[in-house]
């Protein structure tokens, strides 16, 4: 079995939506340094589209944190900090920015940080015989750990596009914890492509 054959890999593609990607959503209406996230997106749209074309299945990752699907404490927390209106389900915010599923695509929506707290992932992941999760998005230090640490203690096994991932504190120390304590593997996306693709080449699938 070639364990690099895009049949057991998805990319994920979290949290690239309106309110916290664009100049009008409510990140930035609330003076927070959005620029790290708007630099990233081109450079995840590219990496999708190419991995499209050899094969690979893409999972768009979007929340929805309405005060009907947030427990007390955690809704009590998100006004307190003004958040309490942050990506409202149906709403432009929780649209997403400037990248969009294709059909074959899928979208599984989250209320909290960890997407796999939406059980149809795993369900759909383990039917589709997914092995490898590809991590890109935001944040390395909130939504993208959590779908990291989940998924790693899940059996999946966890690798990081840096440049198509950012954070609002330190990536690099984040991509570093993911190596230690998840045993990730970390590459650009050139050559993650480039990896897949001569193996695919090598091994004549």
């Amino acid at each position: 079995m070639n364990k690099e054959n895009p049949k057991f890999y998805a990319i994920l593609v979290i949290d690239i939506l309106n309110d916290f990607c664009s100049n009008k959503g409510l990140l930035k209406k609330k003076g927070m340094n959005i620029s790290r996230i708007q630099k990233i997106v081109p450079k995840i749209i590219r990496f999708v589209e190419d991995a499209r074309k050899i094969g690979f299945k893409i999972i768009f990752i979007k929340s929805t944190y309405d005060k009907k699907y947030l427990k007390p404490n955690v809704y009590k927390r998100y006004k307190k900090l003004g958040l309490e209106k942050l990506c409202q389900e149906r709403s432009w915010g929780s649209d997403f920015y400037r990248i969009k599923p294709e059909k074959e695509d899928k979208v599984f929506v989250k209320h909290t940080m960890d997407p796999f707290t939406n059980p149809k992932l795993e369900k759909w992941l383990k039917k589709n015989k997914i092995k490898n999760l590809v991590l890109t998005g935001w944040a390395t230090d909130a939504c993208v750990d959590s779908a990291a640490r989940t998924g790693f203690y899940k059996g999946f096994n966890i690798v990081a596009i840096k440049d198509c991932l950012a954070s609002l504190g330190n990536k690099k120390r984040d991509l570093e914890f993911y190596k230690r304590f998840y045993d990730a593997r970390i590459f650009d996306s050139k050559s993650f492509l480039k990896m897949v693709s001569l193996t695919i080449h090598l091994n004549g699938s």
